[in-house]
């Protein structure tokens, strides 16, 4: 039997999500986002229907600044705000996304990303590297931020 969630939809026949290294809920909105390693890359899927709301990242006619690298790790969402941060292994940033698909702003680091949270009200951003852990302030004000 395939693997149906909560809301009985079926995600193992989403083909265009691959090499998925990173996942996150908005459970305001009721969303799911997925990175697509490999693609460039992030999906925003509606929880309760299944159906891809938004796919972030590379466009050929967009900037580079928009577009994601090759190893878009891990991904969190902001529930106050609904705004989708994409650790951007490839670029040493962060990728900012609005819940509504469109892209914010990068926010430069000194070092590539691998994992991210937010904690419960959304001021401290944890951040991982190959090499360690950082909790920083949110929202981010002095760019690029030191990563240990």
């Amino acid at each position: 039997k395939r693997p149906v969630d909560a809301f009985g939809n079926n995600w193992a026949g989403h083909r265009q999500t691959v090499n998925s290294y990173g996942t996150a809920v908005d459970h305001v909105r009721k969303r799911f986002i997925f990175t697509s390693c490999h693609q460039h890359l992030a999906h925003v899927y509606d929880a309760q229907t299944g159906s891809c709301l938004h796919t972030l990242g590379l466009t050929f006619s967009s900037a580079s600044s928009r577009q994601l690298g090759a190893l878009c790790y891990g991904v969190t969402v902001h529930q106050q705000t609904g705004d989708i941060l994409i650790a951007d292994h490839s670029y040493s940033r962060l990728s900012v996304w609005t819940f509504d698909g469109r892209w914010r702003h990068n926010i430069r680091l000194s070092k590539p990303p691998m994992c991210l949270a937010f904690n419960q009200d959304g001021t401290a951003l944890a951040v991982t590297t190959e090499t360690g852990v950082n909790v920083l302030a949110y929202p981010i004000k002095k760019q690029p931020v030191s990563l240990e």
